[in-house]
């Protein structure tokens, strides 16, 4: 196929994409559960038909993603830096380098190197973690569902999701652990300070000794006073809203021992593998972003609802936030992430949901946290997404569920929204940009910017555009002749 008939193909496939969604409907009484990496994804109560399911296939194919019988296997995925970090201690795929030879694999030995290090020498009892934008949601969420599990070291996190600077740690009995991916953040540095200064008042005759710093700039560390020992780099390559998975094996670590980290990348790991084997017919994050493409596309899904039973996965929601926002130079993934407390009852969900809004549902099948709580938590769950099967219009839902909140389970979530996102935004970056040009925005941006250089003296122009465009076009044009005398 020619690159002309590609560019083509693509705006085609998804035309009769949205024209399949517009007429799916939602069949109840049709069980759609799959099954990857140990949680559950029940798409039962998401619209579908044999004509959306095909179009979704041929809109995957045309997108490069996949033959359009949907027999093969994913082939785009995250990031090859993110699913081999959280593979790298035992469970990487056939092919790749072994651990200790591969960036990735000499990342995770230091780490562990240092953490057995601070067991066996230092004598911290206190972790204070200081963290900046990127490095924070995914982090977060995996500290606050596991806290119950970090037993080892006391954990205390900074910066404004945090408390005061070292509440409640004794300085003397501290670790210092700072992730950064740049150090080009004004308050990155200010806490480092502090955190130097915090430990010097305490009498630690050494506090280089009790800083380490995970980040993508070695240099900037060093030029920041951190010993290049105690430096660990995040893999380039790595995006930074994937680069917590650097930061958080040194936390668990540090606070729940190096197991608990095992269990959350082996986790992620089976997610990994299972988009990467699993036909697409019962590829759990491919269905889903299918899912999400309909209803943002032919349903005008601006508002997306993560509604979370338990209070383990209350950070999740904030995490599959920072996913749809894409990375700074890429491209915003779709509609706005919100979610409302655990403890909302059914009806103040119907309440406070935006007329026909998207919701998933992410619940644990057990939860020994909840106090003999969790049967009526479950059943407030399962009535919410019943009620909205009935209403009309029908809101569609996704149920996830978690067999318990353990580090595995977890590490798959994190994982399945993660491979959701990536594909989700493969298939609107060929929609809106498949001319292999940059996106559609770009060139619409040059066209603009030469348009507006035009004299007002040329008089009027039609620009083909819509008559906002055309209008502020003019009123630039004759403010800058205006201003020009």
């Amino acid at each position: 196929m020619s690159h002309q008939e590609d560019i083509q193909r693509v705006p085609a496939c998804w035309s009769h994409f949205l024209r399949a969604a517009h007429g799916a409907s939602l069949d109840s009484r049709m069980l759609r559960v799959l099954e990857p990496a140990g949680i559950s994804v029940d798409l039962a109560l998401q619209p579908g038909s044999p004509a959306l399911t095909m179009a979704g296939l041929g809109l995957l194919a045309a997108c490069g993603i996949e033959n359009a019988d949907g027999s093969g296997r994913c082939a785009p995925a995250l990031p090859r830096a993110t699913t081999a970090l959280r593979s790298a201690e035992g469970t990487a795929p056939v092919g790749t380098a072994p651990v200790g030879t591969a960036p990735e694999g000499e990342l995770l030995a230091r780490l562990r190197a240092w953490v057995e290090l601070a067991d066996a020498r230092l004598d911290a009892r206190h972790v204070l973690l200081l963290g900046e934008g990127s490095l924070d949601c995914g982090l977060r969420s995996v500290l606050h569902a596991l806290s119950d599990q970090m037993s080892r070291r006391r954990l205390h996190c900074a910066g404004p999701c945090g408390g005061g600077f070292g509440s409640g740690a004794d300085a003397r009995h501290a670790v210092v652990v700072l992730g950064s991916h740049s150090f080009s953040d004004a308050r990155t540095r200010l806490e480092l300070e502090q955190a130097r200064d915090w430990l010097r008042r305490a009498g630690v005759a050494d506090p280089a000794a009790r800083i380490v710093a995970v980040t993508a700039d070695p240099a900037a560390a060093r030029a920041a006073g951190i010993a290049s020992a105690q430096i660990f780099v995040v893999p380039p390559e790595l995006p930074p809203r994937h680069a917590w998975w650097a930061l958080v094996p040194l936390v668990l670590g540090l606070c729940g021992g190096w197991t608990l980290w095992l269990q959350l990348c082996a986790g992620a790991a089976a997610m990994d593998q299972h988009v990467a084997q699993a036909p697409l017919l019962r590829n759990a994050p491919v269905q889903m972003a299918l899912a999400s493409l309909a209803r943002a596309g032919a349903r005008g899904g601006a508002t997306w609802h993560i509604a979370v039973c338990g209070q383990a996965l209350a950070m999740i929601p904030n995490y599959v936030q920072q996913l749809n926002m894409g990375d700074p130079a890429g491209l915003a993934a779709g509609p706005v992430v919100w979610s409302l407390p655990p403890a909302v009852t059914a009806s103040g969900w119907l309440e406070r949901h935006p007329e026909g809004a998207p919701v998933d549902f992410v619940a644990l099948l057990d939860d020994p946290r909840a106090s003999g709580t969790h049967g009526a938590e479950l059943a407030e769950c399962l009535a919410e997404r019943r009620l909205l099967s009935l209403r009309q219009p029908v809101r569609p839902s996704t149920l996830i569920m978690l067999p318990r909140p353990d580090a595995r389970s977890l590490g798959a979530l994190l994982a399945l929204y993660e491979h959701h996102n990536t594909l989700f935004e493969s298939v609107l970056g060929r929609v809106h940009g498949c001319d292999g040009a940059g996106p559609v925005r770009r060139r619409l941006a040059a066209e603009i910017e030469r348009q507006l250089g035009v004299p007002a003296r040329a008089g009027a122009v039609d620009w083909h555009h819509d008559a906002s465009t055309g209008y502020w076009i003019d009123r630039y044009r004759h403010t800058a002749a205006a201003a020009r005398g």
